[in-house]
């Protein structure tokens, strides 16, 4: 955490903290400071260091965790649903792939929702509409950056995943750019991303193009989205027609390239992968769990007849249909993201 202080108009800063951590939370020896006034450390939790010393205890709210030896002090309250873990793990064991948020059992993995909901229908539209792998895995990488992975949409409820900007008064936001079109009303994400392919087929005809190649590079991605080199100011972009998606646009009286798009993009889609592979395989291990176990709940009715026709008995049959269904299309998307090599 950084503090400001503005003294004689000479900006300075307080380090308040910082701290480098093994995988479970123990601090690395000679790489950590805190002020006496600062108490938050690991995973923004609180630290406790009367009893164990400094940094090697945190209220993580329902438990106590010690990172020396990376359990909690009492048993998990939900290890009820994870007998497969011991209760007084942290982050099942995991924690590259999981987190603790409150000590109230593992999370889902870093981004889960948003990589499992809005990044499979960001897949399936690219893909529907003569994308490449390549090019399913740039938008959504888009859509991660322009949305913050989605919170801003979710958040504010416009499902606006690109920042895509309106005239009129279809908005609930607005940024230093105008305003933010809503699409609660018109269709949600699917409307979002559908109106987000209809203006890059307008305005950036390169990019259409791109999402339909098998193989390109942050240059490529410069060159069809204005950006990098290839960078338009205001006044060029109101000559040219076109549009641009500037991470820095600072219009200078001599142009310099300090915009840096298509490698920032790039990067992400390399991050992208690895997180949508994460959570496409622990969506599949989810599922089939909760297969085996249905499996079982029927298995267990078979014995009784009059279970038969039963409603819970059919609704379990539709709902491990439903599971098979959808790990059989995560798998596709799965086999797909995991031949391509960025």
């Amino acid at each position: 955490m950084i503090s400001n202080i503005n003294t004689d108009d000479i900006f300075k800063t307080d380090v308040l903290s910082y701290n480098d951590y093994y995988p479970f939370g123990m601090l690395i020896p000679g790489r950590h400071a805190r002020s006496d006034d600062y108490r938050y450390a690991f995973n923004g939790m609180e630290a406790d260091d009367e009893i164990k010393g400094e940094g090697n205890s945190y209220d993580f709210g329902a438990r106590m965790y010690d990172n020396r030896i990376s359990r909690f002090f009492k048993m998990d309250p939900k290890f009820m649903e994870f007998p497969y873990w011991s209760p007084y793990s942290f982050a099942g064991n995991n924690p590259i792939r999981f987190f603790d948020k409150n000590g109230e059992s593992p999370g889902d993995p870093m981004h889960h929702e948003f990589l499992t909901t809005v990044a499979i229908e960001v897949y399936n539209f690219i893909k529907s509409k003569g994308g490449s792998t390549r090019g399913a895995l740039l938008v959504i990488s888009q859509a991660s950056f322009e949305s913050l992975w989605g919170k801003e949409a979710i958040r504010y409820k416009d499902y606006n995943l690109f920042g895509i900007m309106t005239l009129g008064e279809d908005y609930k936001r607005t940024t230093s750019h105008g305003r933010v079109r809503d699409y609660s009303k018109k269709g949600g994400f699917a409307a979002s991303v559908s109106d987000f392919y209809n203006n890059v087929s307008r305005k950036w005809e390169g990019y259409a193009v791109l999402l339909t190649k098998n193989s390109f590079t942050p240059d490529d991605i410069d060159k069809a989205l204005y950006t990098g080199d290839y960078i338009e100011w205001e006044k060029e972009r109101n000559k040219t027609g076109h549009f641009s998606y500037n991470w820095d646009d600072v219009d200078e009286p001599t142009k310099t390239n300090n915009n840096e798009y298509g490698t920032r993009l790039f990067n992400q889609m390399k991050s992208v992968k690895k997180r949508f592979l994460n959570s496409l395989n622990y969506q599949i291990e989810k599922n089939n769990k909760r297969i085996n176990e249905i499996n079982d709940v029927i298995s267990e009715l078979n014995c009784h007849t009059e279970c038969d026709n039963s409603p819970y008995r059919k609704d379990l049959i539709d709902e491990r249909s439903y599971l098979n269904n959808q790990n059989k299309d995560l798998n596709t998307i799965k086999d797909e993201v995991s031949k391509e090599e960025l």
